[in-house]
């Protein structure tokens, strides 16, 4: 698991210098392989060669001798395959239509008079095909609009803006499993595991599915991809094979989960005790954090180990003053931005309460209880223990939890069937996750 504002980080630094995910420098015959970037080099020798303007057909497409080109360049299609014979149009050919107009978006080449032109930009690129693959597929994550090109635009953004997290998700999971061939399935929990916002049943699979591999991957040349309907699963499947190109493309920063923090000479590791108010037997867990943690990266720390979504709006208690982000005038509240944890809990024994929900009006008992000098170059583990899983989203409050386990544990009540559909399959109240204690904190000199 990660954390979210981690996993947003590496969703919106993709490709970017220092960002989570990287690219590495390609030889020739390593760019030779990627298929986008066939086909938007072919187009540009199309430009080329009409003197720098192809012409486009009345209705705006590409000529079909340019289409045919591009196509046989790329990722090529089940259909054209089967059917040879069959002219190749633009408007028929998604990839082509995808390079030509991932190559307007990048400022590659622009359009005039119903005629395409060649920027200087565009000529730039192409005497650099390193620079051009970090163009295009940097513009293809955080510019490009693919859900023009399927069926699911009600489902902005998924598939591809998060196509960092995406390869990670992979890389992760095909490392998780050796030996094995993991299942779409399998690529598809990994990912909803880390974002369950975005899950809306088997349509933000198909979606996520769809535009991730047979889209953004396959079209870089990282993946391979093949559907078969499987009766068992009453359901189109996909196997995904990684090429031997993407450990030599895509670089992973392996220190991403790590929360790091420089040595000073005020600094202490605060072991805390995080316990869910009215819980019994208790949820709870133990932490190590430093003194320096802003209470913004608490909030998001607890929602983490604690097991919650961050649907609802929580704040800081300490005497009767609330830290939020969004300030009450109703109440005694402080934007609690730049605020530390040292700021609020200074000896062993202080106290103070993190409230989540405040319709369910879920309270976190915060304690502290120690404070060590932290060694340099030492890696921490941030949670060390903990007990039982966390009450799930919106089931109402203490009251509405502990109703909740005693008609799960009841075989006969009448609601029983009714709890376990909406929880989407059985719950274990006693269940915790082991992945939690991956996380480490690390001291550094500077």
């Amino acid at each position: 698991m990660i954390l979210p504002h981690i996993i947003e980080q590496i969703m919106v630094t993709a490709f970017y210098t220092k960002g989570v995910i990287g690219l590495n420098r390609l030889d020739e015959d390593d760019l030779e392989q990627i298929p986008i970037l066939r086909q938007v080099v072919c187009l540009c020798h199309f430009i080329r060669e009409e003197n720098g303007t192809l012409k486009l057909t009345n209705t705006g497409n590409l000529p079909l001798k340019v289409v045919r080109e591009m196509y046989l360049t790329g990722v090529r299609d089940w259909y054209y395959t089967k059917y040879p014979e069959k002219r190749i149009k633009e408007t028929d050919a998604r990839f082509v239509m995808i390079a030509r107009d991932l190559a307007t978006v990048s400022g590659i080449i622009r359009k005039r008079n119903n005629a395409l032109l060649l920027t200087r930009k565009g000529e730039k690129l192409l005497a650099d095909r390193q620079l051009l693959l970090e163009t295009l597929i940097r513009d293809f994550v955080h510019l490009f609009d693919l859900s023009r090109y399927d069926g699911y635009e009600f489902t902005p953004g998924l598939g591809f803006r998060d196509a960092g997290l995406s390869l990670l998700v992979f890389d992760r999971v095909r490392r998780q499993m050796p030996g094995e061939s993991p299942s779409d399935m399998d690529y598809a929990k990994g990912y909803f595991d880390m974002r369950p916002d975005a899950y809306e049943g088997m349509r933000s699979i198909d979606c996520y599915l769809f535009r991730t591999y047979r889209n953004f991957m396959e079209l870089f040349g990282l993946v391979t991809t093949d559907q078969k309907w499987n009766r068992e699963e009453n359901r189109m499947v996909m196997t995904i094979q990684p090429t031997p190109l993407f450990d030599r493309m895509i670089s992973i920063r392996d220190d991403y989960d790590r929360i790091g923090v420089r040595m000073s000479p005020e600094l202490k590791i605060c072991r805390l005790k995080i316990t869910l108010r009215g819980t019994n037997p208790p949820v709870w867990r133990r932490i190590q954090v430093p003194s320096s943690m802003l209470l913004s990266d608490l909030h998001y720390l607890i929602q983490y180990i604690m097991g919650w979504e961050d649907a609802h709006l929580h704040e800081f208690e300490k005497e009767e003053v609330c830290y939020t982000d969004e300030v009450n005038e109703e109440l005694p509240s402080v934007q609690y931005g730049g605020i530390r944890i040292a700021d609020l809990l200074k000896e062993i024994g202080d106290k103070m309460i993190y409230r989540y929900d405040f319709g369910d009006n879920w309270q976190h008992d915060i304690e502290l209880e120690e404070m060590t000098i932290p060694q340099v170059g030492r890696e921490y583990r941030v949670c060390t223990e903990g007990a039982r899983r966390c009450p799930p989203e919106d089931c109402g409050g203490v009251h509405g939890y502990q109703q909740m386990l005693q008609i799960l544990n009841d075989p006969d009540d009448p609601e029983r069937e009714e709890y376990l559909y909406w929880l989407g399959g059985p719950y274990d109240p006693d269940e915790w996750k082991s992945s939690l204690l991956n996380l480490s904190l690390h001291v550094s000199a500077d």
